[in-house]
């Protein structure tokens, strides 16, 4: 399943910290009109951002062109030094490394300036376990760019990402692969599919990803969907995430009146079925609200889902039952409307309260009621459970004054959505209602 491994450089691979000061102080010394003078506790901060902009950091009293110049000074000098004097590896990369390179094609995507992943190299002596390195230097791109270039070019088809910073959290997100968190590095991050507390049990962590990435369900072409487990010790949440999972064990209600007017005269102007489109506005609006989607891994540490699927019911008329089906979510309308006709089709009339099997473990319940316009639902159980997805329910559209409406309710769990995260998704969905002209397209 897991077919590569990318990795940042410094604070993953090595510590040039202690290093590097050295070598830039030998040219800022002449500069008698830069205050920035290298430190280790300043680099280690510095390391992982793209270097204009620590250029604008570190040299803000002098020109543009001039920052850029001093510091590509700076770097030339850097790697002279560092080829005589190479920087520190973590403890366990060069007895790991090999036994990585045995089982997946290894490669560096680092914010570095050209030149510096040869010079890392070529003093560790490690070139021969790395199949490619790209950098900004390189190719004028910032990490999440150069990974996807990384992948395009080497035809990657589930490679996962080890670094230390928020920054590589981002790049991981933006380029949909998993982040595993180096956490003996020199960064913080908010959020990762897995930590690494030493190099050396790397590979354990990458078996634990694997299992769990072979489980899921895919569509052709789409994305794996990614489970990121939150930092606890920079979690904003963290507090009331546990306060209402063990000490207050809170599900909340809330219903509203949804305006469908645009939905409903798009479904009519294009012949289309409402649920599906319904559905897909719904599950749209779950998957660009985080707080919908967290959810506790096997092991029961929190975090979120990179995206779900919808899960939903349909009736028996017959015998007046119900059963669980479920869909894969596409971002394309089309798609995903095929899907849900397609599945009806498949497993509407089957019978039991699960019609349709191997349903993965990012899913979203969402039922409707189309026999009532409610004002009112609520939600509960006299067991506890695990699940802290939300579960969705609307029901039968109605007309006043002109304007059609739906009910819609929300059965969140409050360990994980707040009232604001709530009103907010419900906000969003409004908007993508009066939307729907585009959104249906």
């Amino acid at each position: 399943m897991i077919d590569s491994i990318i990795f940042d450089l410094d604070g993953t691979l090595w510590d040039s910290t202690q290093i590097v000061p050295l070598a830039w102080n030998r040219v800022l010394e002449n500069r008698s009109d830069v205050k920035f003078r290298a430190s280790r506790r300043n680099l280690q901060k510095l390391f992982g951002m793209p270097l204009p902009v620590i250029a604008s950091i570190i040299f803000p009293e002098l020109p543009r062109e001039e920052q850029l110049s001093l510091m590509d000074e700076c770097c030339q000098m850097e790697h002279a030094y560092l080829l005589e004097h190479p920087g520190s590896l973590f403890a366990g990369v060069r007895e790991t490394l090999p036994l990585l390179a045995s089982r997946y094609p290894l490669y560096i995507v680092s914010n570095c300036e050209a030149g510096y992943a040869e010079v890392f190299l070529k003093a560790t002596g490690l070139g021969e376990y790395f199949q490619g390195h790209l950098c900004p230097g390189d190719t004028g791109l910032y990490k999440a760019d150069n990974i996807r270039r990384m992948i395009e070019e080497h035809g990657l088809s589930c490679p996962v990402y080890l670094g230390d910073t928020a920054g590589d959290e981002e790049a991981c997100r933006a380029a949909r692969i998993p982040f595993l968190f180096a956490g003996y590095g020199f960064g913080q991050a908010h959020t990762y599919s897995d930590i690494v507390p030493d190099f050396s049990v790397l590979p354990d962590v990458i078996d634990r990803l694997d299992g769990q990435l072979s489980r899921q369900v895919l569509a052709a072409d789409a994305p794996r969907a990614i489970f990121q487990r939150f930092n606890p010790s920079v979690w904003e949440r963290r507090e009331h995430y546990f306060y209402y999972m063990n000490q207050i064990k809170t599900r909340y209600n809330l219903n509203i009146q949804l305006d469908v007017t645009s939905l409903i005269q798009t479904v009519r102007e294009q012949r289309l079925h409402f649920f599906p489109a319904m559905l897909y506005l719904v599950m749209r609006c779950v998957n660009h609200t985080k707080e919908y989607r967290t959810s506790c891994s096997s092991d029961g540490s929190p975090g979120y889902w990179s995206y779900c699927h919808p899960s939903y019911t349909v009736f028996h008329k017959d015998d007046h039952t119900f059963s669980d089906i479920w869909s894969i979510y596409t971002d394309s309308f089309r798609e995903f409307y095929g899907n849900v006709l397609r599945d009806i089709a498949a497993y509407g009339s089957r019978k039991g309260v699960k019609g349709k099997e191997g349903r993965p473990d990012n899913f979203i319940p969402v039922s409707s009621l189309p026999w009532l316009s409610f004002s009112s639902h609520g939600c509960d159980t006299f067991t506890e459970s695990p699940m802290i997805l939300p579960i969705l329910l609307f029901g039968k559209y109605y007309e006043k004054d002109g304007r059609w409406y739906i009910p819609f309710s929300v059965s969140a769990n409050h360990a994980a959505a707040d009232g604001y995260h709530s009103a907010a998704f419900l906000n969003l969905l409004q908007e993508y209602a009066g939307q729907a002209p585009e959104l249906l397209a």
